[in-house]
């Protein structure tokens, strides 16, 4: 495929891309033999959602057959917007050049599509389509109301923060953006008042709200509740004073893209690996959570949230049995917890579209449901999300914290003999647990797990060893920070 023909508005969008890309949320193909008014109905949803690109000539199975068998219909499309909307959606048509499936020359016709950020997209028969995922459904009048609604929030992203001047742009996230959207050469700050992140007003440049939470260097200077906290406790809920049970806190303040990076990164060091016994004696490493989920329950949580709402923050919990990821503001435009699994909407469609262009929000409405298939995969509840005091979103992901514990006292037992399993403390059994679970583990951190004098827990260590249940790994034997494992037969 030629992919030196390509959109003179988007060059990411190459012949190769038009004929192969999967349909999307941002993109969907349609021959030439469809009628306008079937068309119309694509572009609607495009707009009433976050935009997008209709390529048509080309068939649903990526076939160019171009506009050779129906030339009446690329005149009719290039008028489509005057006649068949009730409100004007705004498009660019663009012409390219290829040759069709049998080899004469021939063109597709490109509508690239705007999202209406401030009115709802109707045909003139005042129906309303809305893209989610690679369908096109038309809207029920409880699906429109909610809509209305959310047309008022969405011109929030495009607001200029005046409080903002181009010496708070972190150069860094920018040239990230400009390798992710082949503007690399590219004056910086040309690229963000190209994408409509740097605008002037009153003859000064500001970031928009848009432009500061994902250019600033610091966007909570401005905005202090775009802040994520994740916070590890030690054991099932919250305590305070004398048994505060704060195991781990840090607070991240960065543009969205870095701090979802770093959130990851710091979750994942926090979150064991558990070692299971097979029964052919082996172990295996298993996941405290399938890494799929928790991290796409914080880039929803990041992507989604609502960032009007300027007195709180998002929460990441993590107790023994479960975590909690807790973001401001209620669900977007027309998804509930009844259809939160099939149905998607974007409060935010600049932030989510940028983010998307970044790597980080999945398209096809495939986030949702795939936490849900993932969970089931590790054999873990279903994903629980709820709705609390009409101000908040929490998606509670629960591991199997009793049922762990009981599976690895029983396969220890079965691993160690039963007059020897008789003789342990309870103490011997905790620390065998913990060996279990961290695969290999140093003294100083069993000491600072188990909350015991270093005399009592080295002298447990001792008998395990003497048992011949665990080994010493250590490269010197006179090593102080020695280091264990448990002993394979």
């Amino acid at each position: 495929m030629n992919n030196t023909i390509k959109s003179k508005i988007n060059p990411d969008i190459t012949l190769n891309y038009l004929v192969t890309e999967k349909e999307n949320l941002y993109f969907d193909r349609k021959s030439a033999g469809k009628s306008p008014k079937e068309i119309a109905k694509f572009i609607a949803g495009f707009a009433n959602a976050e935009g997008g690109i209709l390529a048509l000539g080309i068939g649903d199975n990526g076939e160019l057959e171009g506009f050779e068998q129906y030339p009446k219909h690329y005149d009719e499309y290039n008028s489509i917007a005057f006649s068949l909307f009730k409100v004007q959606p705004l498009l660019k048509f663009e012409n390219i050049e290829i040759k069709n499936i049998n080899n004469r020359l021939d063109k597709i016709l490109l509508i690239h599509i705007e999202p209406s950020i401030y009115e709802i997209v109707r045909t003139t028969d005042d129906s309303v389509y809305m893209r989610q995922g690679d369908k096109t459904p038309k809207l029920t009048e409880d699906q429109i109301n909610v809509l209305k609604q959310d047309k008022i929030e969405t011109p929030f992203e495009d607001t200029p923060v005046t409080t903002t001047s181009i010496d708070d742009i972190d150069l860094d996230m920018v040239r990230i953006y400009q390798e992710k959207t082949n503007a690399i050469g590219k004056e910086p700050l040309e690229v963000l008042r190209k994408r409509k992140f740097l605008v002037k007003q009153n003859e000064k440049e500001y970031l928009t709200i848009a432009g500061t939470l994902l250019f600033a260097e610091d966007p909570t200077i401005d905005f202090p509740s775009t802040k994520l906290k994740v916070t590890k406790f030690e054991g099932l809920k919250p305590e305070t004073g004398e048994r505060l049970n704060v195991v781990k806190e840090e607070t991240f303040c960065l543009p969205l893209y870095k701090q979802i990076q770093e959130v990851n990164k710091f979750i994942a060091s926090q979150l064991k690996d558990f070692i299971t016994l097979t029964s052919e004696g082996d172990f295996k490493k298993v996941p405290e959570y399938p890494p799929f989920a928790w991290i796409e329950g914080v880039t929803n949580a990041v992507t989604h949230r609502n960032y009007a709402m300027k007195g709180d923050y998002i929460k990441v919990l993590i107790f023994d049995d479960r975590m909690e990821i807790i973001s401001p503001g209620n669900l977007p435009g027309n998804i509930t917890l009844e259809n939160i699994k099939k149905q998607r909407h974007s409060r935010n469609p600049k932030i989510a579209t940028t983010l998307s262009i970044l790597g980080l929000v999945r398209e096809y409405n495939e986030g949702v449901p795939r936490i849900f298939e993932e969970m089931k995969n590790f054999y873990l509840d279903d994903p629980m999300y709820s709705i609390e005091e009409n101000a908040y979103v929490k998606l509670i992901l629960r591991n199997n914290y009793i049922i762990r514990n009981r599976r690895k006292t029983e396969n220890l037992s079965k691993f160690v003999l039963n007059e020897i399993w008789e003789k342990l403390s309870s103490l011997d059994k905790t620390i065998l647990m913990l060996i279990s679970d961290y695969g290999q583990i140093g003294t100083k951190t069993i000491i600072n797990t188990v909350g015991r004098a270093r005399s009592t827990v080295i002298s447990s260590l001792n008998k395990l060893t003497e048992y011949d249940i665990i080994e010493d790994i250590s490269t010197s034997i006179n090593d102080p920070k020695k280091i264990y494992k448990l002993k394979i037969h």
